[in-house]
């Protein structure tokens, strides 16, 4: 039986109605699976707009419409997702923390240079539409060690030679004072939906995410100091930006997850390999993975309210390049720690194999030495014995023998006129010949 549809509430209702909205927008997850498109295929077919919104049936409130996270497939990845707050509680903070935002980055616009080089390009004055401040640690390729190429972006330590120190100074304040605030609001009101189970992040993001923050991170960290007073774990680079994209947020340089948050007025953000539109709402969070998808952030066609301030964003993100030079497991120290294990196992199993060889040797030579020199001899096995010794002695197997001593690795087997001999009383009143010492080489 539906519940028929109220419309009187008590402040109590509509406090409970709002709080229950933010928790069904986390636990029914609007999921979406796309196919990319060629851009032919995109010209002639109808855009695709994804909302993320639905109606939920309660008992006690009746039919609810609300918003839902969304996330979006292609196959069987996951390569976008859009969180928006986590509570009626984190909504109502952090609708205060983005108007300090916002001030905060029209004080950068007015103070900190926009130029990429010490040497000014583009004066505070005259920046163009699209001009972009590139927060943290930048990557210059071409140096004789790539290595001592990894340093803070011009932008960050406005430094510049053509501005005056009172100007650098102003521009640097502005800077760091909005680094520090954004570095909290995330950590108060991001960070919990990348590491908290429940919160509807995907698996493969979370441990994206976990392995910059203990690996990776770190070493770019020591590389470039100061970076780790200015940026999280979670990215080596914000970019806070005023209005809409004139292009891509991302340029495929970007390790996986990208992260966007979206301040001021609701958006459409374009995915132009899948033909689709994803709206955005002030306050939602958005990862994706660059390598699979290009989005840009574009002008809401019917939602645009004049008395809410301009739109604006700041990404966070982590450079692949610095992803990329950390050494992981499979870098060249493992790789070498693994080749050099085996190589010790055979080197073992090596000298196992000539002691055992040794072993059997010294076992065979001295069964035949008792043999001979055992027991009373007849003057014809005398003869025959003394034959015998007579020119070089051949051993009785072929296989080589460790020597114990280096000297030894010269000695050859010395026929018995050449030994060595000693006189004595041997059985039957006669000399003998004392036996050579048998030694083999390799």
């Amino acid at each position: 039986m539906d519940v028929p549809a109220r419309t009187q509430y008590t402040e109590a209702e509509r406090e409970a109605i709002k709080r229950l909205k933010f928790e069904l927008a986390r636990s029914e997850v609007a999921t979406y699976t796309l196919k990319k498109m060629r851009t032919e295929q995109a010209n002639q077919a109808p855009r695709k707009v994804i909302i993320g919104s639905t109606i939920t049936f309660t008992s006690e409130f009746g039919s609810l419409a609300h918003r839902q996270n969304v996330t979006i497939t292609a196959g069987t990845d996951v390569i976008l997702q859009r969180l928006g707050p986590s509570s009626l509680q984190d909504y109502r903070r952090m609708v205060q923390e983005a108007v300090e935002g916002a001030d905060l980055l029209d004080d950068v616009y007015d103070k900190a240079c926009g130029s990429p080089r010490n040497r000014l390009g583009v004066t505070p004055s005259a920046k163009p539409e699209d001009q972009e401040y590139v927060f943290g640690a930048l990557y210059f390729e071409g140096g004789p060690d790539d290595y001592d190429n990894i340093y803070l972006s011009h932008q960050t330590t406005q430094k510049y030679w053509a501005r005056d120190d009172q100007q650098n100074e102003d521009g640097r304040w502005a800077v760091t004072d909005l680094m520090a605030w954004f570095n909290s609001y995330f950590e108060r009101f991001v960070l919990p939906l990348l590491v908290e189970e429940g919160s509807g992040l995907c698996a493969r993001f979370r441990a994206q995410l976990q392995e910059r923050s203990d690996t990776h991170f770190p070493w770019v960290a020591e590389e470039v100091p100061g970076l780790k007073h200015l940026c999280l774990p979670q990215y080596s680079n914000l970019k806070p930006k005023k209005g809409f994209s004139s292009s891509p947020d991302s340029t495929k340089e970007e390790a996986s997850p990208f992260i966007m948050i979206n301040f001021g007025q609701h958006a459409f953000l374009e995915l132009a390999e899948y033909n689709c539109s994803l709206e955005l709402q002030p306050l939602d969070i958005v990862l994706y993975d660059p390598d699979k998808v290009t989005a840009q952030a574009v002008k809401h066609s019917q939602r645009v309210d004049p008395s809410l301030p301009e739109r604006w964003s700041v990404t966070c993100y982590f450079q692949k390049l610095f992803q990329e030079r950390q050494l992981t497991d499979d870098g060249p120290c493992e790789f070498y720690a693994k080749s050099k294990a085996r190589r010790d196992q055979k080197t073992l199993a090596r000298d196992a194999e000539i002691r055992a060889q040794e072993a059997e040797e010294q076992q065979s030579w001295g069964s035949a030495i008792e043999r001979e020199s055992s027991g009373a001899t007849t003057g014809a096995e005398d003869s025959d014995r003394d034959d015998a010794y007579t020119g070089v002695i051949q051993p009785e197997t072929s296989r080589s023998v460790k020597l114990e001593h280096p000297a030894e690795a010269s000695t050859r087997a010395v026929p018995l006129e050449e030994a060595p001999s000693s006189t004595g009383e041997g059985e039957g009143g006669r000399d003998r010949r004392k036996r050579p010492r048998l030694s083999y080489v390799e």
